[in-house]
This record gives structure tokens, C-alpha cells and sequence, in this order.
């Protein structure tokens, strides 16, 4: 699954390098390949981060490819997982929120939807 979402975000990204308008690009992408605005966003910056990386998007799962090609993430952090990666380590998503840390907003990154909520007793 993870190479058929690299490979459709590539197509995405050549699909846009033909298309100028906006709109234009979201009803072929709709026509074309049937993937919705926020979809078509993520697989288009993960293939942009990683889509000429094998080495990284093969050993990880789309999750951990999306939030580890999120904007919010910076580049040092983000090396860091890779290296990881590289190295052989299993990553997953909580490793790389913990990565992530404190959010420019300084609050702590959200808790993911299937992280269930902690209650104090």
C-alpha cells in the first residue's frame, strides 16, 4: 500500500506540473484517480519528501511517512528519524510525534485519533 501512495503521489505531482489552475487540477484529480483534496495533499508531500527515498517509505508505514513529511516537523528531528530508519530501528508513529516535541504554538503535539484518551483516576 505504502508504494502504491508513493507512486500515485508522483503521478499527482507531474499530473500538477502540467495543470496551472487550481481548479482544474482538483477535478482531474478527482476524474483521474478519484482521491480527494486532503488525500491528494498528503500523497503529494510524502512523494515530494520521500518518493526518491526507497530506503525510508519501504520501512515505514504511511502514517509514520505523513507525519514524518509534516511541515511541522523540522529538519533536524526529521534527520533524526531517518537515520533511524536507515540504521534498521522499527519507527513508529509515537516515535516520531515524541520526535516532533513542543509544536511552534508551544503547546504539545495532539494526540493521534486511535490514541485513546488518558483519564486520572
Amino acid at each position: 500500500e505504502v508504494e502504491k501512495n508513493v507512486a500515485l503521489g508522483m503521478d499527482l505531482i507531474a499530473l500538477r506540473a502540467t495543470i496551472q489552475s487550481n481548479c482544474a487540477f482538483g477535478r482531474q484529480v478527482r476524474r483521474r484517480f478519484e482521491v480527494d483534496a486532503q488525500l491528494a495533499g498528503e500523497l503529494m508531500k510524502v512523494a515530494r519528501a520521500y518518493g526518491t527515498r526507497p530506503e525510508i517509505f519501504t520501512r515505514l508505514s504511511w502514517d509514520c511517512l505523513v507525519r514524518l513529511s509534516s511541515p511541522s516537523m523540522s529538519a533536524t528531528a526529521r534527520q533524526a528519524i531517518e537515520a533511524r530508519v536507515i540504521a534498521g530501528e522499527k519507527i513508529v508513529a509515537s516515535d516520531i510525534v515524541r520526535a516532533r516535541g513542543t509544536l511552534k504554538n508551544g503547546r504539545p503535539p495532539r494526540r493521534s485519533a486511535d490514541q485513546p484518551a488518558r483519564m486520572a483516576a
